[in-house]
């Protein structure tokens, strides 16, 4: 059971976590607990259909352009006890667009793109137990315009140049090999920005300015567990520290009299379960069901959506050489809320989103 386990609980990589709107790859270190050596690249599409409609009858147009981001990993047994993996991903991003006219946030425009490299070691303590930790590099851009009724029309913007942070991973697992059972539990800290950029403001000129953000500490808890020889259930919880996220660029906190472009209050909760059957010795098929609560809290123009539920489909093909395709595809439907700016609203309901996924992987 045990090459099995591990290719059918990675199958599912179609859509982001969304867990505050913006994350995206939910920071897995799965691949540490992979069989052998093994290498992987991969990509995912992330489409949304998002509009709304505001307190004056105005409706958007589509209000999020498409996400793309990138996958890669590297693992390899040192020997016996050791292991060692280098994962790249990209954990959060966002393109909100608002087209020009009439919409409260009309103009209005966010781009979040960032990146992270995470090396990471394992020791196997025993069959049963092992902990795993290490380094996170991670790298944060962003470049915002607001604009619109809902903001006085006042064309605010900011850039900023890429700043990185470091943090760290903690984690220990507990597996029954024979049974094909693994808990997993791994802490990644809080990651700290210091962004240095330009805002720009009618009446309020251009200036440089240094913007502080920290991105939230993270638990992921991954669990599974063979049923038979060819089928495995799986899943997982990932609880964010997202209260604590605030982002106040000076002088908007100035124009605005303290207020910030983001200033959540409400912890993240994403729950999956999921399915894997191996049809043959080269084919695996998994299904899994994802949730993220809503928070029953008004939100931003540039996330509007509170939380969402998703179903995934997955194949996975493992050629005689150790070459293994994988393709996944999920349908989000994003749960309603209302996005309230500058004393304004408008509600978006029924939005949904797809998710596309490939990853092509060797073991050697």
């Amino acid at each position: 059971m045990k090459h099995f386990l591990i290719g059918a609980a990675c199958l599912i990589g179609a859509g982001p976590a969304l867990a505050d709107g913006i994350d995206l790859a939910g920071q897995p270190v799965t691949l540490l607990f992979r069989d052998g050596n093994y290498v992987e690249l991969g990509y995912t599409n992330w489409g949304p259909s998002i509009a709304g409609k505001d307190q004056f009858g105005n409706r958007t147009g589509k209000a999020m352009n498409n996400l793309g981001f990138a996958n890669a990993g590297f693992k390899i047994d040192l020997d016996d006890q050791w292991s060692a993996a280098v994962i790249f991903d990209q954990p959060w991003g966002a393109d909100t667009f608002y087209p020009d006219g009439a919409f409260a946030f009309a103009g209005t425009r966010a781009n979040v793109d960032t990146s992270e490299v995470t090396g990471l070691l394992r020791y196997k303590i025993d069959k049963n137990w092992s902990v795993h930790g290490g380094i996170r590099l991670s790298r944060f851009d962003v470049d915002i315009t607001l604009d619109g009724r809902a903001f006085g029309n006042m064309g605010y913007h900011w850039t900023a140049e890429d700043d990185w942070g470091i943090g760290y991973v903690l984690g220990g697992a507990y597996e029954i090999p024979e049974k094909a059972i693994r808990v997993a539990l791994t802490y990644s800290s809080k990651l700290d920005y210091s962004l240095e950029g330009r805002e720009s403001a009618p009446g309020m000129g251009s200036r440089a300015t240094t913007t502080d953000i920290t991105m939230p500490r993270t638990v992921n808890l991954d669990m599974q567990m063979g049923l038979s020889p060819t089928t495995l259930l799986f899943g997982g919880i990932r609880w964010g520290d997202w209260k604590s996220w605030r982002v106040a660029p000076p002088m908007l906190e100035e124009i605005t009299g303290g207020g910030a472009l983001v200033n959540d209050d409400s912890d993240t909760w994403r729950f999956k379960v999921g399915l894997g059957h191996k049809l043959s010795k080269q084919l695996a098929v998994a299904a899994e069901l994802s949730h993220v609560p809503a928070e029953h809290t008004p939100k931003g123009s540039l996330t509007p959506f509170d939380g969402s539920t998703s179903l995934a489909l997955g194949a996975t093909y493992t050629f005689e050489n150790g070459v293994s395709v994988t393709g996944a595809a999920a349908q989000f439907w994003l749960h309603d809320a209302d996005a309230r700016e500058g004393g304004v609203y408008a509600n978006f309901d029924g939005n949904t989103a797809l998710g596309l996924n490939v990853n092509i992987g060797y073991k050697f």
